[in-house]
């Protein structure tokens, strides 16, 4: 027989352990170092966002400021010179005087009752002009040069109709009676992006005279932000309560063109930068993050992105006065710092692989004269490995080597008495198990009859009966006395009991046969729970007992109809144990699950009972047992169905003489794929 060398010989037990000590020595040296470069770059990372946001957050809190001070300097402005409302030339001086010494405000003017406005403003090449229209009431809108003292001298263009009654910011003052920013928009003047602060003027009989406003133009915001650098790559930008962008670092701007050539504004997820799209991408899928700031300081965090690797995120909610809030975010990616990390990491790992390649080759040669005798009986172990039985070549040594030849030779003889043996007993086995499975199919199939029988059988007859029943207790065939309708009435719940007893019976027989399919379909919680409170309505006005609903609107992707088969047998059971007080339904979200619970203050069960609640065709000992009539599977197949078919958990709580809960946790969604 030919040796064959081992793959697996004693020559790598020799030389690899030595050569993997070196390498996880190695290795271990390089984690260290590659952990300690990634947590310095986690805490620089999350120290530069959160400077950065809170540096943003400052200048807007400045940028902001400015416009309410300027109105109020406005107004007293105007009173202090007797300028009266009515006049548009002597406003539009005063105006354009406030403009001029104030650089970071764009546009001011004064509306009145008449629709009529007069503005002073700055374009954006810096040229100073003033808008104003006809008899300072509604009508077309003049643009004009000014001199350096504001006053009007040649007409630049004519614009169209405007009635600054019309305008949201406008309405908004007129109806608030208070200052208010509107939302950012694309002006109408110039493509520029630009938010508005408007005051009501308030005369002194209570009326409203007018609106002064400002345009506050968003151009210089984006232009501070463009000056912050977080890195090569990092990003900060602000988005307003709508999800659009203010302003952003990188050379992201707020307003796009599409493909007609018109301008719109940009939301983060399609700006063109990856940072600031990976961000959006990740805070769209988890919206508590934009929740979070708003209720609480900054907060930072760290997700991982396909394409970006690890991104440190900071954002924190800033409220504008008068105004909605808008959202600030700083993001780095930790790829702007662990480039040396890295590099230093391969290099090191490539020292390792040198080294430990080196010990491998001068141990194999070393140990590898001293084990050869070894390779016949590797080439023998093999054999034997594949199925064959050959014979254990002969070595005459008497040191270790010997030793385990001998062993070898006779634990392949102990192998060939044992594996005949082995086959003899897995052909009985065999057989065996062949009948077997035979006969539970046989019994599956007789099962799965005597069910169809059931339902066929017995439910087509009782359901004969209790129509007829109810037929003849409705006096549709004629009248009845007292002792007939009794003796109908009798009959007419035995059967119905009965008919439940069958169904239930059935529904147990189809879950622990696995014959019950699960249909999924989307609904709203609370409308399942409406639909079993009318079930029960009934009963509940015959005891006059109080109900309490706390259930929320839940949408879910569940078996509807085996969800509201459970809160059915709920209720009906509190129902029939509760003779005077309330029943309360509870839903609420938890996560992914939604919690169901119905409480009674009804007869109660004792501590020792609890453990023989959700067995089959067990009634517990109560007061009211005579009373109640039930089939003993009722909480059985309810469990049957939260757990099996539904994926969830029901537990119970009671106190004797008190009252008792049920609760069912069951998931929101389950997969379509689940067939029962």
């Amino acid at each position: 027989m030919k040796p064959v060398k081992s793959t697996s010989s004693l020559r790598n037990s020799l030389v690899i352990p030595g050569a993997a000590i070196m390498l996880v020595l190695s290795l271990g040296l390089i984690g260290v170092g590659y952990w300690a470069g990634n947590t310095i770059v986690n805490t620089m990372s999350e120290h530069l966002i959160r400077h950065m946001t809170t540096s943003i957050r400052d200048h807007v809190d400045i940028m902001m400021d400015v416009p309410s001070r300027m109105l109020t300097r406005v107004r007293n402005a105007v009173r202090q010179h007797n300028i009266a409302l009515t006049d548009s030339h002597a406003l539009a001086r005063e105006l354009y005087a406030m403009l001029r010494d104030e650089p970071d405000v764009d546009w001011l003017y004064f509306a009145n009752e008449a629709g009529g406005i007069v503005s002073a403003g700055r374009l954006e090449n810096g040229t100073h002009v003033i808008l104003m229209t006809d008899k300072f009431q509604a009508g077309v809108i003049r643009e004009y040069n000014t001199t350096f003292e504001g006053r009007i001298t040649t007409l630049r263009k004519s614009g169209e109709y405007f009635d600054s009654r019309r305008k949201d910011w406008y309405k908004t003052a007129k109806e608030t009676r208070s200052s208010v920013w509107t939302k950012a928009y694309i002006g109408a003047v110039e493509p520029i992006l630009g938010i508005t602060l408007s005051a009501p003027v308030i005369g002194n009989g209570g009326e409203l005279v007018g609106v002064y406003g400002l345009d506050l133009i968003l151009t210089r915001l984006s232009d501070f932000m463009g000056h912050q650098r977080l890195g090569n790559t990092g990003r900060a930008f602000i988005v307003d309560g709508d999800g659009y962008l203010i302003a952003s670092s990188g050379g992201v701007l707020p307003v796009a063109v599409d493909a007609k050539g018109l301008q719109q504004r940009l939301r983060p997820i399609d700006a063109r930068d990856p940072v600031v799209r990976a961000v959006a991408r990740h805070v769209s899928q988890y919206p508590e993050i934009v929740e979070g700031p708003r209720k609480a300081d900054m907060q930072s965090f760290v997700f991982e992105d396909a394409g970006l690797g690890r991104i440190a995120v900071a954002v924190e909610s800033f409220q504008i006065p008068h105004g909605s809030s808008w959202l600030i975010v700083s993001a780095l990616p930790a790829s702007n710092f662990l480039g040396g990390v890295y590099k230093a990491g391969y290099l090191s790992l490539g020292l390792v692989v040198l080294l430990v390649l080196g010990s491998l080759a001068v141990g194999f040669l070393t140990v590898a004269r001293v084990l050869r005798p070894l390779y016949a009986l590797t080439g023998a172990s093999h054999a034997i490995a594949d199925g064959g039985w050959p014979d254990v070549p002969e070595t005459h040594r008497n040191d270790e080597i010997g030793v385990l030849s001998r062993a070898i030779d006779d634990m392949t003889r102990s192998l060939r008495t044992a594996h005949a043996e082995l086959e003899q007993r897995v052909a009985v086995r065999t057989r065996e198990l062949s009948e077997a499975n035979a006969r539970l199919k046989e019994l599956d199939h007789l099962k799965s009859l005597f069910i169809a029988s059931m339902s066929h059988e017995l439910r087509t007859p009782l359901n004969s009966v209790i129509g007829f029943s109810s037929i003849l207790l409705n006096e549709w065939m004629g009248p009845l006395n007292t002792d007939q309708k009794e003796n109908l009435d009798i009959i007419l719940r035995s059967g119905k009991h009965l008919l439940a007893l069958i169904n239930d019976v059935i529904d147990v027989s189809r879950i622990e046969a696995g014959k019950t399919e699960t249909i999924i379909e989307d609904f709203d919680v609370y409308d399942v729970i409406a639909e079993a409170i009318t079930g029960v309505e009934k009963d509940m006005r015959e005891k006059r007992l109080e109900l309490k609903i706390d259930a929320v609107h839940a949408q879910m992707g569940t078996d509807r109809r085996r969800l509201f088969q459970c809160v059915l047998n709920l209720m009906s059971n509190a129902v029939k144990f509760t003779e005077r007080g309330s029943l309360s339904v509870h839903a609420a979200l938890d996560g992914d699950f939604i919690e169901i619970s119905v409480t009674d203050t009804g007869i109660g069960m004792k501590e020792e009972d609890l453990p023989q609640l959700f067995k089959p065709f067990v009634r517990l000992e109560s007061p009211l047992r005579s009373k109640v009539a039930g089939t003993g599977l009722g909480l059985y197949l309810t469990r049957k169905l939260v757990t099996e078919v539904l994926r969830g958990t029901i537990v119970s709580m009671s106190s004797y003489g008190e009252g008792s809960t049920f609760a069912i946790r069951v998931p929101v969604r389950i997969c379509n794929e689940v067939k029962i």
